[in-house]
C-alpha cells in the first residue's frame, strides 16, 4: 500500500498484551491491551523523506487510536523517521486499545510531496486492512 511515494507493509501483528517490558521499564495497559504492528516503510522518492509515526492510526471496531507514546518509548521505537532516497526501514508501532476492540486496519500517512519536495496540501492517507 502506498501514500504518495512511500510504500508501507505490515509484516507482523500481535495484540492482547496486558503489559510490555523494555530494558528500562514495564508498562501496564491503561485501556485493556497493547497491539504491536511491525511495519516496513520504503521511500520511493528521489530525495530524503520524513514520516511522522505519531500520525499512524490503528483502526478498530471501537474507533481509531494513535500510537501510545509511552509504549513506543518503552520499546525504544522512534516517533518519526527520515528515509534516504530508495531506503527502507522496519519499525514497530505500539497501540493501547480497549480489550474488546477488534483491529480492522491501519490508516497511514506519509506527508506526500511533489517532485520538488514541496508538501502537498492535503494528505488523505491510505488504509491498510489488517486481518
Amino acid at each position: 500500500m502506498t501514500d504518495g511515494q512511500i510504500a508501507f507493509a505490515a509484516i507482523g501483528l500481535s495484540s492482547g498484551l496486558t503489559t510490555i517490558t523494555g530494558s528500562h521499564a514495564d508498562l501496564p495497559s491503561r485501556l485493556g491491551g497493547f497491539a504491536r504492528v511491525r511495519m516496513l516503510a520504503e521511500n520511493r522518492y528521489a530525495t530524503f523523506h520524513k514520516i511522522d509515526l505519531d500520525r499512524q492510526l490503528l483502526v478498530t471496531t471501537r474507533g481509531a487510536y494513535p500510537p501510545d507514546v509511552n509504549a513506543m518509548r518503552v520499546k525504544r521505537q522512534p516517533t518519526d523517521i527520515e528515509l534516504g532516497s530508495h531506503d527502507r526501514i522496519e519499525f514497530d508501532l505500539m497501540y493501547d486499545i480497549p480489550k474488546d476492540a477488534r483491529i480492522t486496519a491501519l490508516r497511514l500517512y506519509s506527508d506526500p510531496t511533489d517532485d520538488l519536495g514541496v508538501p502537498l496540501q492535503h494528505d488523505p492517507g491510505a488504509e491498510l486492512p489488517l486481518r
